[in-house]
C-alpha cells in the first residue's frame, strides 16, 4: 500500500503507466516538460512541493494514471545557477487501482480522459495524429476492424477539431507522409497540401482573371495569424 501523508507522495514510490509512454512519447514533449519545469521550481521555492494540481496514482502500486509529465518535470528543475533539482514528495490523491490485465484500447481511453485536459499540447494537430493512430491500432487489436468514418469523426468531435479537417489531416498522414510532415512543420497550407496530394482536384472552369485566393495565401502566409 502506497502512503501518503498531509497529501504528499515520496517519488521513490510512483511508477509510469505502461502505456503513457506509447500515447504520450517523452521525447516529442520533451519542450513541454522542460517548460513545466520552470513553473514547478518556482512554486517549489514558494513551499517546497512543486505541483499545484496532484497526481491521480493507484493506491496499490503506486502507478501514474495522471500526472507523468508533472513527475518528469519535477526531476529536471534547474535552480538559478543551473543545477538540477529533484523533488523527493509530490502532491498525489489516490484514484482508480491499476490492474495489470487491462484491455489495451479500454485503458487507452482511459488514460485519454484522464489526461486530456491536463497536457498542454493535447489537442495540436500531431498529437492528435498519434493519439488516434495509437488508440486506432489497439481498437482494431480487440474488435478486428479499424476506426470506421463514423467512430474517426467522433474522435475527432471529442478533440475539438473540426470533422472534416481531421479526416483530410489522417488521409495526408495515411497516404502522403511527406506532405503530411512539410504541412505539420508549416511549410504548407492544409488547402495547398490536399491539392499536392491530389485528393483536391481544381475546377474544371477556370476563369483567368479571378484572383487567387490560396495562391496570394501560400505566397503571405501570415495573412492566417493576422486575421485571427
Amino acid at each position: 500500500m502506497i502512503e501518503i501523508e498531509n497529501g504528499l507522495v515520496a517519488v521513490k514510490d510512483l511508477k509510469p503507466h505502461p502505456l503513457n509512454e506509447k500515447l504520450y512519447p517523452r521525447k516529442t514533449h520533451d519542450k513541454n516538460i522542460e517548460l513545466l519545469a520552470e513553473k514547478l521550481y518556482s512554486e517549489y521555492k514558494e513551499s517546497g512541493v512543486p505541483n499545484h494540481t496532484p497526481l491521480d496514482i493507484c493506491p496499490n502500486t503506486g502507478t501514474v494514471n495522471s500526472g507523468h509529465f508533472r513527475w518528469y518535470s519535477s526531476q529536471q528543475m534547474l535552480d538559478e545557477k543551473k543545477n538540477v533539482i529533484k523533488a523527493t514528495h509530490l502532491k498525489a490523491v489516490f484514484g482508480r487501482p491499476f490492474n495489470p490485465d487491462y484491455d489495451e484500447y479500454d485503458e487507452m481511453k482511459f488514460l485519454e480522459k484522464y489526461n486530456k485536459d491536463g497536457k498542454r499540447d493535447e489537442y495540436k494537430e500531431p498529437t492528435l495524429v498519434h493519439n488516434y493512430n495509437q488508440q486506432n491500432k489497439a481498437f482494431e487489436k480487440k474488435y478486428g476492424r479499424p476506426f470506421n468514418a463514423k467512430e474517426r469523426n467522433q474522435f475527432a468531435v471529442e478533440s475539438r477539431i473540426d470533422k472534416t479537417r481531421f479526416k483530410n489531416i489522417m488521409y495526408l498522414n495515411t497516404n502522403h507522409p511527406n506532405i503530411y510532415k512539410q504541412y505539420i512543420e508549416g511549410k504548407l497550407l492544409l488547402p495547398k497540401a490536399m491539392r499536392l496530394s491530389g485528393k483536391v482536384k481544381p475546377s474544371k472552369k477556370y476563369n483567368p482573371d479571378r484572383h487567387n485566393f490560396f495562391q496570394t495565401l501560400d505566397k503571405f502566409p501570415n495573412i492566417q495569424k493576422n486575421i485571427i
